[in-house]
């Protein structure tokens, strides 16, 4: 990122139009503020859509509010964003809805996560049962978590909510429930395990 007062130095490349092209970027922002992307984001509008200076597009800070924004500064690994007005952001559900979902092997986790989002979820919880694969161990030891994360980022991109879901920390099943336990609480099931079969 560039330092303080100071814009990346502009890189020459066709402003292409980006109005489209929607980024998040967290944190409390304004009209007329500027704010540098991630690197993760910057490389994706620069190098994924070649988007230059002068270019427009949308950010959103992930808790609900999307600006119509302008790309003006662009560097080796970064893109400097003046924040323009406030648009009208995709309204959410009405009743938040948090999934409480066993963890899966390999990456059909993400796709869980991903249409989850798209479905509107409030929240993901993801928990240990007595059939997962993988322990609550070595789920704390990796990065799983960063990486559903990073899923919901994208879906949430992708679906155009301005929310990002939040990602809890795998924990146990019995830990999940006790923790609704004030809240309305729907179980689904393979309906060959309800019935008791294998």
């Amino acid at each position: 990122t560039a330092p303080p007062g100071k814009s990346p130095r502009p890189i020459a490349r066709r402003p292409r139009s980006g109005m489209n092209a929607r980024f998040y970027a967290p944190g409390n922002h304004a009209p007329g503020m500027l704010l540098n992307l991630s690197e993760e984001e910057a490389q994706h509008a620069t190098r994924v859509l070649r988007l230059g200076v002068g270019a427009a597009i949308r950010i959103f800070d992930g808790r609900g509010q999307e600006f119509d924004s302008t790309i003006v500064g662009v560097g080796k690994n970064s893109v400097q964003v003046e924040v323009g007005r406030l648009r009208p952001a995709a309204p959410e559900a009405g009743v938040a809805v948090t999934l409480v979902q066993a963890v899966l092997k390999g990456d059909k986790m993400d796709d869980v996560i991903r249409d989850a989002v798209m479905l509107g979820v409030a929240a993901i919880q993801p928990i240990v049962t007595e059939r997962t694969a993988i322990s609550l161990a070595a789920l704390n030891r990796g990065d799983r978590r960063e990486r559903w994360e990073r899923v919901a980022v994208s879906s949430t991109k992708q679906c155009g909510r301005a929310v990002v879901p939040a990602i809890g920390t795998p924990a146990p099943f019995g830990r999940a429930i006790l923790a609704a336990e004030d809240v309305l609480n729907v179980m689904c099931v393979e309906p060959g395990l309800a019935a008791g079969g294998s």
